[in-house]
């Protein structure tokens, strides 16, 4: 393994102030990591260079998640009600990856982050008028293997899926984290055989996996002791604006 001479840059350095940001975020209201790193973080690097490094976060947070929370997973909602088609849409999410340029990539993100922002934002302000109880799944499962193939990053849509279940918040975070898992590991080795995750890229990411401890650590915290809603308006607030400047850069 080379160590990469990326890591010893001023953008790298605050890469990682964001990587620390968005999965704080992440261990306190449930996701939002990949998203919101890449949403700042594209700023400083191409949406490819970031997509090598941010999946292997989201599946060792995952996996902590998973270690103490196991036992609330839904299988049947995994295997049957997510994973097909969410499957299917990560074909299309990353045929789109290896065709698309970077500045349409970073475009096309910065929109998607944007509407999602505001859309979240407008269901908190207004929560008893949120779409109907009974949303298919189906659709948004397939919508969001599309952003998982090309941006690692189907949270936000699954999740707007997901809302309208009526699942317990327990099993919620302990599925999602299976979920995590189960779909970046395929992520990486696409990556990896079309030659973009090499031995410099690897000591990047490790870089990037120490941050994940004192992200964990405040995160854990944060979630008993700070008011989720306040907490997520200000999150939600950084992807519109976020996603704005990427779309106007």
């Amino acid at each position: 393994m080379t160590l990469s001479p990326v890591i010893s840059t001023p953008e790298f350095w605050v890469l990682l102030g964001f990587i620390l940001f968005s999965f704080v975020t992440q261990t306190t209201i449930g996701f939002g990591g990949v998203v919101i790193a890449l949403t700042l973080g594209a700023h400083l690097f191409t949406i490819q260079e970031l997509l090598i490094w941010l999946p292997p976060l989201s599946i060792a947070l995952s996996a902590y998640l998973l270690m103490r929370y196991h036992d609330h997973i839904d299988w049947g909602l995994l295997f049957k009600r997510i994973a097909p088609f969410l499957v299917a849409g990560m074909v299309l999410g990353q045929y789109l990856f290896y065709s698309l340029g970077s500045g349409d990539l970073k475009l096309i993100f910065g929109v998607c982050v944007a509407f999602l922002g505001v859309r979240e934002l407008w269901v908190l302000f207004h929560k008893g008028h949120d779409a109907p109880k009974n949303r298919k799944l189906w659709p948004w499962s397939f919508m969001a293997g599309i952003t998982q193939g090309l941006f690692a990053s189907a949270g936000p849509v699954l999740v707007y899926g997901l809302a309208a279940q009526g699942i317990p918040k327990g099993t919620f975070r302990s599925t999602l984290a299976a979920c995590w898992i189960a779909f970046n590991t395929p992520l990486m080795f696409s990556y990896y055989f079309a030659g973009n995750l090499t031995g410099q890229s690897i000591s990047e990411i490790l870089v990037c996996l120490v941050v994940l401890v004192p992200a964990v650590l405040s995160g854990e915290w944060l979630h008993h002791n700070v008011n989720e809603r306040k907490f997520a308006i200000a999150v939600y607030a950084t992807l519109v604006f976020s996603g704005l400047a990427l779309v106007f850069s």
